[in-house]
């Protein structure tokens, strides 16, 4: 057994100047210090190069690389290509690793021959940390199923990877949105890892409305395509009936999602590409269970596009009115 094993930091940045030194400064100050530190330059346009150069000359363990922009994905893509570390850790440029986040989780690993490990950590608002604590699972399969009910989050940041679980799968590079979600449901249904659940924090995720998952631009799109992606695997690894009925719901619930998220100006657009979906995932239809609005939402895009739009338009409104009126009601 490896006592202490080399941990692969990846850390993909882009015009991450206001936190990236934050960042850093909580991996090189980590308690465990076996580790490589891999940081993509994503093509930023701000100060992040020099940020990340300078880094380097102070921090024996990191590697900088400097690539045009094509997206975190890519990136990620990179930083596995170049890792050699047993576990593999996630880290995002503008949150922070607590001073014993990767000691925790490596023991966690180690001690249990865990090939994943998921552990708890802190959403902040500001200086406002709110502690969140993973479900704790039997098996991947009941993993799996949380996570694409968004029981657990499927970020990357809280868990820790064995190397081994990328000898054949990447990132998605053609997706923006919830990529994380299909990468862990890849690994999940593909190797079904032994996993252990960490009752630390480990992590500080700030929460930021300018974020990729806050975005309600044509990127929501994606989250179609994720599913497509997530389908092609699903019927390649599993007969689990319990797997298909998450992914069902979950497949159907995302139209309701993007169509009463996304822009007004992206509307049309949605609807067109939420109609093919739906198709697509037909075949599924009597797996889910669904709440009545999701329900009526789906039957109006039976109709032409045209005529849905509308329509949809007016359920948004009254969504847009009630979340109004409550929200007056906390004050």
């Amino acid at each position: 057994m490896i006592i202490s094993p080399k941990v692969s930091i990846i850390i993909p940045v882009y015009n991450g100047e206001q936190f990236l030194e934050r960042c850093l400064e909580s991996i090189s100050s980590q308690s465990y210090k076996d580790i490589e530190i891999i940081i993509i330059n994503d093509g930023s346009t701000d100060n992040t190069k020099t940020l990340c150069d300078n880094y380097l000359l102070q921090e024996p363990r990191a590697r900088v690389i400097h690539k045009k922009n094509g997206g975190v994905s890519i990136a990620r893509n990179l930083g596995l290509d170049l890792a050699i570390g047993a576990y593999i850790y996630f880290v995002d440029a503008d949150d922070y690793v607590l001073k014993n986040g990767i000691k925790n989780l490596v023991n966690k690993a180690v001690e249990n021959l865990a090939e994943l490990v998921v552990a708890e950590y802190y959403v902040a608002y500001g200086e406002n940390k709110n502690k969140v604590s993973p479900s704790v699972l039997k098996n991947s399969d009941d993993f799996l199923c949380s996570i694409l009910s968004g029981g657990s989050h499927s970020a990357l940041w809280n868990k820790l990877f064995s190397r081994n679980l990328f000898n054949e799968i990447r990132f998605p590079i053609d997706i923006r949105y919830i990529e994380d979600k299909v990468l862990v449901s890849q690994l999940l249904l593909v190797y079904q890892p032994k996993i252990e659940f960490l009752n630390t924090p480990v992590y500080v995720y700030c929460q930021d409305e300018h974020s990729v998952t806050n975005s309600k631009d044509l990127r929501m799109l994606d989250i179609f395509v994720a599913y497509i992606c997530i389908e092609r695997y699903l019927n390649k690894f599993t007969e689990g009936n319990n797997v298909i009925e998450s992914f069902a719901s979950s497949a159907y619930k995302a139209v309701w999602t993007v169509l009463m998220t996304i822009d007004n100006q992206y509307l049309k657009e949605a609807i067109v590409k939420a109609k093919h979906h739906t198709k697509v995932m037909s075949k599924y239809r009597d797996y889910s269970v669904l709440p009545l609005k999701v329900r009526l939402l789906l039957l109006s895009l039976k109709l032409p596009v045209h005529m849905a739009t509308p329509i949809i338009a007016s359920m948004r409104k009254g969504l847009n009115q009630l979340s109004s009126a409550r929200r007056q009601a906390r004050r």
